[in-house]
């Protein structure tokens, strides 16, 4: 008695209507890889493929599908990004935070108007906080720059000695934001002196001052600087003796 020859696309057929709904998809990866290897027709896999699609319930193509559960994802969810603001917005927030004085002129030499502005606002949080911890969408949006502009910037800092990077990771959980500080004295000197650190302290002028010939009265209509007080000027006692005379 002969046996009868079971085709690959019969096993297929079989896999395909018995298979759970959730193994579908590597039903159909096999169905490509046997239409690759010449193990079924073109014609076959058609029909195969129109039975998978009907029991997966799905409008599309199961090589479709099969590609997309070999996919690598993320167990985290995806980042939303932030939409940019106008361009005039962008330039001008740019700008102003590049020309706002925090980086000394022999260190914003060296730098671009854009990674000038990206190092202003990491400057100006670590004046404030002490160090830096912002993302680097953040770190974007102040700046009015892209965020490869904002690595960019900061990887130069880093490799010039200006800037300390510290790098968060934690296992099996979201990295946290990179912790920045300054290396550089004169980076540090000059923030210092930015922030107030340094200034010396003013007091308003007053309006009497004493010198060694006596109190002297400045800014009073009638009187001269340097006029002691009660002393009439020669000019007045000139012209009363002469009405006396």
């Amino acid at each position: 008695m002969e046996r009868a020859v079971v085709s690959a696309a019969d096993v297929l057929r079989l896999e395909i209507e018995t298979a759970p709904r959730a193994s579908l998809p590597e039903v159909g990866r096999r169905l490509w890889q046997a239409v690759t290897a010449g193990t079924v027709t073109d014609d076959e896999a058609e029909h195969l493929d129109g039975i998978l699609r009907a029991r997966a319930g799905a409008p599309g193509s199961s090589r479709t599908a099969a590609v997309q559960i070999g996919a690598c994802r993320s167990i985290f969810p995806p980042k939303r990004r932030q939409r940019a603001p106008e361009r005039t917005v962008l330039i001008e927030r740019r700008r102003a935070s590049a020309a706002a004085g925090w980086l000394p002129p022999a260190v914003a030499s060296r730098f671009t108007v854009s990674e000038q502005s990206v190092l202003a606002v990491v400057v100006r949080e670590i004046a404030s906080k002490g160090a830096c911890e912002l993302a680097v969408d953040a770190v974007a949006a102040l700046a009015g720059v892209s965020r490869r502009m904002v690595q960019q910037a900061l990887r130069i800092a880093h490799d010039t000695g200006l800037i300390l990077i510290e790098e968060r990771r934690r296992h099996g959980d979201r990295n946290r934001t990179n912790r920045i500080t300054i290396l550089s004295r004169e980076l540090a000197a000059w923030v210092k002196r930015r922030a107030g650190g340094g200034c010396r302290k003013t007091h308003p002028m007053s309006s009497e001052v004493q010198n060694p010939a006596g109190l002297v009265r400045l800014g009073i209509p009638g009187k001269g600087l340097g006029e002691e007080v009660g002393r009439p000027r020669r000019g007045r006692l000139a012209n009363e003796r002469v009405r006396d005379s």
